[in-house]
């Protein structure tokens, strides 16, 4: 039985109400709920995994975008392998670029550091889809306006296409907003930096030959080798770690880091 147009159009209303849901809710996890109770003690243990639930949410709600406006070619089943292997491409290139900027900070392989390496593949990927962020913040912009002068010339508000495209607007300029200021190549050493001492260095070794006061990473097959820093006076939030800027941080990054060959107490 074919649809008529306008079980059609009640159909793309349904899909764009339950898309604009999903987006508008990433946009609340990952931005609206973090800003406003980021300067909170109780909200500061749950700052982080908010925040990268509505990241997650908000990539799920770009993927079901591109999959709702290619839905008659993803009927074509080599279409559905390409993107596949677009999406893998994708994670491998992020894993790529983390893995590089954390040698070209340590000096060592990103292995080493792992809780580091996962949050930064994380900050790559959203680095690769700036440019699908600036396609979405455009798209939304345009459907925005057209939905207003359709509002205009009908008299009839029409919230869903409203609510979609300013989920689309914010929720596509907002993270290329954090993108261009924040996770630039200026800045990411920093991130990347204070993450690690964060997530990845101990403050524990039982190491002979190491005084007290510094902060370690064990590397090597055997684990018998250290990478050894001073240990910094890290009081960041978890919001922190994002909206922190290398000309307002007191926090260095060293050139160098030592490598040790860890003398065990008897």
């Amino acid at each position: 039985m074919t649809n008529t147009p306008e079980q059609i159009r009640s159909k793309k209303i349904e899909e764009s109400f339950h898309l604009g849901v999903i987006g508008t809710s990433g946009l609340i996890l990952s931005i609206i709920i973090p800003m406003l109770f980021s300067e909170e003690d109780w909200f500061k243990p749950y700052w982080m995994p908010t925040f990268w639930l509505g990241i997650a949410t908000f990539i799920t709600f770009i993927i079901l975008s591109i999959e709702l406006a290619l839905k008659d070619l993803l009927q074509y089943s080599t279409l559905k392998i390409m993107g596949a292997f677009a999406f893998s491409t994708l994670i491998l290139s992020a894993n790529i670029l983390a893995a590089s900027d954390i040698n070209e900070v340590f000096g060592v392989s990103a292995s080493a550091l792992p809780y580091t390496f996962s949050v930064i593949t994380a900050a790559k990927l959203i680095i690769i889809l700036k440019p699908l962020l600036i396609v979405l913040f455009i798209a939304g912009l345009l459907l925005f306006i057209a939905n207003i002068i359709d509002w205009y010339k009908i008299g009839i508000p029409r919230y869903i296409p409203l609510i979609f495209s300013i989920g689309a607007i914010i929720g596509g300029g907002y993270p290329w907003h954090i993108v261009n200021n924040y996770l630039n190549s200026e800045e990411l050493p920093l991130k990347i930096y204070t993450i690690a001492h964060q997530l990845d260095f101990s403050k524990n070794y039982n190491c002979t030959n190491i005084k007290d006061g510094y902060s370690v990473i064990f590397i090597g097959a055997g684990q018998n080798r250290v990478l050894i820093d001073k240990r910094i006076e890290n009081n960041h939030s978890a919001r922190d770690y994002i909206y922190v800027k290398k000309e307002n941080s007191p926090i260095q990054v060293p050139r160098k880091f030592p490598i040790f060959k860890c003398a065990a107490r008897e």
